[in-house]
């Protein structure tokens, strides 16, 4: 269970929302090393453009809270979390963002996986948890799986275990972009299903925040996770590489249609029937295990 949350029950419909910022290329300045790409030197960001960054995603995030049918989960996209930091020899304000995100997780209980972003002293890429009951640092989950080319130039950390985050209404992982295409990560995560914890704290979902071009076989992987882990998986992508796939949702491998909220935010609202889904896993887990039963010429 994430410090501070209450055990609940999920209600009947899980919402969840996804929202897909823009990074465009002109929006960051000059590479100022061969050993890395302007995206992953999200500190050549131009201030103009990280100001109006954090300005969308934290209005964002404020109106689909302030709706009705609020969502309980938001996913940003990977590289998404324009953290302040030093720009121009000169020093932004330091933690506002952080400040503002942890307000709304408590002010409307919602968890807020707030995409990712590039630390320029450790190299690694860290996505953002933010969750109700928190009162001051977030929770940092790294991203597991590098492509090793300059144009993703990040460390992996020593532990590649999988982490399952117990949330008041679900539990769910984070695969960050390329991890989703990890077979060994899968296979941690089904491993992690069979432990006796995971009895009362079954795996719901995977989300996945990503900037990838190649949404193909992003989408074939995030629907193949969705199946073998019978859970639900939620892709949100950086808006100018998707091609109009932005967001993706599976449920045990079948694709669950959102509705895009009106107005200027790049919001998408999905809501997940949590009876049918139950069933729906139960009747997946045990396609599974017949399955691999059969895979081992077991009777």
């Amino acid at each position: 269970m994430l410090p501070g949350m209450k055990n609940l029950f999920a209600p009947p419909r899980l919402r969840i929302a996804t929202i897909s910022l823009d990074l465009p290329d002109d929006a960051f300045k000059p590479k100022e090393s061969t050993s890395f790409t302007t995206h992953y030197l999200l500190h050549n960001l131009k201030p103009t453009a990280r100001r109006t960054a954090e300005r969308i995603l934290l209005r964002s995030v404020r109106n689909v809270c302030k709706k009705s049918n609020k969502p309980r989960y938001i996913l940003i996209n990977e590289l998404g979390y324009p953290r302040s930091c030093w720009q121009d020899g000169k020093k932004e304000t330091e933690g506002q963002l952080e400040r503002s995100l942890i307000q709304y997780a408590n002010k409307y209980d919602v968890v807020i996986i707030a995409g990712s972003y590039h630390c320029t002293d450790t190299l690694f890429n860290r996505t953002v948890i933010f969750h109700p009951g928190m009162e001051d640092n977030p929770i940092y989950h790294l991203k597991k799986t590098s492509a090793g080319r300059d144009d993703e130039y990040i460390k992996i950390p020593f532990d590649r275990d999988v982490h399952i985050y117990q949330t008041a209404y679900c539990s769910f992982g984070i695969l960050v972009c390329l991890d989703s295409y990890d077979p060994s990560l899968a296979i941690s995560l089904l491993r992690a299903c069979k432990a006796d914890w995971y009895r009362t704290h079954p795996l719901d979902i995977i989300f996945v925040p990503s900037y990838n071009k190649d949404q193909k076989w992003a989408k074939l992987a995030c629907k193949d996770l969705s199946q073998l882990l019978s859970c639900i998986v939620v892709l949100a992508n950086v808006r100018e590489y998707a091609g109009g796939l932005t967001r993706q949702v599976f449920q045990c491998g079948e694709k669950v249609i959102g509705r895009r909220v009106a107005g200027r935010d790049p919001v998408c609202l999905y809501s997940i029937d949590m009876k049918e889904f139950r069933s729906q896993k139960s009747e997946s887990e045990r396609d599974r295990r017949t399955y691999f039963r059969e895979i081992l010429g077991l009777p």
